[in-house]
């Protein structure tokens, strides 16, 4: 019986996520489609980066398409932060919490629709760039999945823990604009690590951005197998943790948040 409630009160959760995101169709297709104009743009500019970082003849998009599913996963997971404290504007968190519904319900419900969501910004993301701007995989396919997966978890724990530690919805967005471009910029995503300072190499270990850079070379640039996407896949569960930690612990689930 307690289980049958639970599910009842994680999927109440998930169905207002659902018409949440419902009403907000036009930014989650710009969330979606954004990063394919990116990556048009920039696709013949990084060709010869490449050529310089020692892949002559591959093609841009092994560079930009990877940095657009690292920079706009953690853009997009802001956007979730933004929905969640639309429930506080809108009063219906309480009625939330007045529910059935414990803690784990509610992330559960605010988490499924994010995940679905970056799950499929990424499989537009690399399914274009394959049929528009030549990126192929040469490595393990498998690999660029589970290093696809990985960042999408670590992402949205991500944003959970900016949801938790942020007093307001101008935290929210301030807090993602700023983490996903210092991911993206140092972490090596948007430009390769080797045309960068040497101080930004010796810190880029330190973000997740840079372990899921390391995973989508390995298979889009140097041919890996699946083996060489396991280092990069535990770091990034190993920070996907951390953050839901550090979000669990920051505050409580019925704390009011302005």
């Amino acid at each position: 019986m307690r289980e049958e409630l639970a599910v009842n009160a994680t999927q109440a959760v998930l169905k207002q996520s659902v018409r949440l995101f419902g009403r907000e169709t036009d930014v989650v297709i710009v969330h979606v489609f954004l990063p394919l104009l990116i990556i048009g743009i920039l696709d013949p500019v990084f060709e010869p980066i490449l050529a310089l970082d020692g892949y002559p003849g591959a093609p841009g998009s092994a560079q930009t398409a990877p940095a657009m599913a690292i920079l706009f996963a953690f853009v997009t997971v802001g956007y979730v932060g933004v929905m969640f404290f639309r429930e506080y504007e809108w009063n219906t968190y309480e009625r939330m919490l007045a529910s059935p519904a414990t803690g784990l319900d509610i992330f559960l419900g605010k988490a499924l629709p994010a995940l679905l969501l970056l799950l499929a910004q990424q499989a537009v993301l690399f399914g274009v760039s394959w049929l528009m701007f030549d990126l192929v995989v040469p490595g393990s396919a498998t690999g660029l999945v589970i290093t696809s997966l990985a960042l999408t978890l670590t992402a949205i724990a991500f944003g959970f823990m900016l949801v938790m530690v942020s007093p307001s919805i101008r935290h929210v967005d301030l807090f993602t604009n700023l983490g996903a471009m210092l991911f993206a910029g140092v972490g090596g995503a948007l430009v390769p690590l080797s045309q960068l300072p040497g101080w930004v190499g010796a810190i880029a270990p330190y973000f997740p951005s840079y372990w899921a850079s390391k995973g989508f070379r390995a298979v889009l640039l140097d041919g890996e197998g699946i083996g060489a996407t396991v280092t990069p896949t535990c770091v990034m569960f190993a920070f996907a943790v951390l953050f839901f930690l550090v979000g669990a612990v920051a505050t409580r689930v019925q704390e009011r948040k302005l």
